[in-house]
């Protein structure tokens, strides 16, 4: 079927108001392997049916090979937010050794996008990745960046990535000035959990800042470890009720026999 009138028939149809004809056609073209329809598959990835925009995302990984991805990375400065976000998306699923880091630093760069479902992707991408290159990058942008998008997305993606190395970085940023900067390290410090080092929760502790004691209980609470008990129990005596609570919540999940413990 592969012939010129009968690729024409189905390009055709790419851009059908029948939606069934359409998601057909494109489904086909994928299988085809027809690169002179790439163009168009791109343009329906900012359809607003999204079976369109997930069969063109199939067709297109059918047809894009990891040594010709041009179409793809000039798409990551479409208009079109959806483009922008789908290409993303196709640039990860075709990820190699040799082209690992070319695509992460086009990922980092979606990190200061105007749209923040394009800056999720990039992020929820960036997270399931084990490479240097991202927590340096992240470092130097939070730095010297002034784009509040950019740092807010390097908290967010921060947050996703569980080690020690992210948790000594979001500490740094407990009492950045921005307000949802601060308030997510908070959140991302109390999810932490399974910690080589819990000194560095521990010594939280000893804040100032109630939110900071609190997220730091609660990630104790995680850790699980009857060796925390001691440092929580100091906390029984603040002054704060919902530090007090917070700790005795902890304590009860970490054993609820704690007080035999001491």
């Amino acid at each position: 079927m592969k012939d010129t009138s009968s690729i024409k028939r189905l390009q055709n149809l790419l851009v059908s108001r029948n939606i069934i004809e359409r998601i057909a056609a494109i489904k086909l073209i994928g299988k085809l392997g027809d690169k002179t329809s790439l163009e168009t598959l791109i343009n329906s990835l900012n359809s607003n049916n999204s079976k369109v925009r997930r069969a063109s995302y199939n067709a297109i990984l059918k047809i894009v090979n990891g040594e010709s991805l041009d179409n793809i990375v000039e798409n990551l400065n479409a208009s079109e937010s959806q483009i922008r976000k789908w290409s993303a998306k196709i640039l990860f699923n075709k990820m190699k050794k040799e082209n690992e880091e070319e695509i992460i630093i086009h990922l980092l760069n979606l990190l200061e996008d105007n749209k923040s479902n394009v800056r999720r992707t990039a992020i929820n991408l960036l997270s399931k990745l084990d490479n240097p290159l991202i927590l340096d990058h992240i470092n130097k942008k939070l730095k010297n960046s002034p784009n509040w998008k950019m740092r807010r997305s390097c908290i967010r993606l921060l947050s996703k990535i569980n080690s020690q190395k992210t948790l000594k970085l979001l500490i740094q940023y407990i009492h950045d000035e921005d307000f949802f900067i601060q308030n997510w390290v908070l959140k991302a410090i109390g999810r932490k959990e399974n910690f080589e080092n819990i000194t560095l929760i521990i010594d939280l502790l000893n804040n100032k800042d109630e939110r900071i004691k609190i997220a730091a209980i609660k990630s104790l609470a995680k850790v699980g470890d009857n060796s925390v008990i001691s440092s929580l129990v100091e906390q029984l005596g603040d002054t704060n009720w919902e530090v007090r609570k917070a700790t005795e919540n902890a304590l009860n999940k970490i054993n609820p026999n704690w007080m035999d413990t001491i």
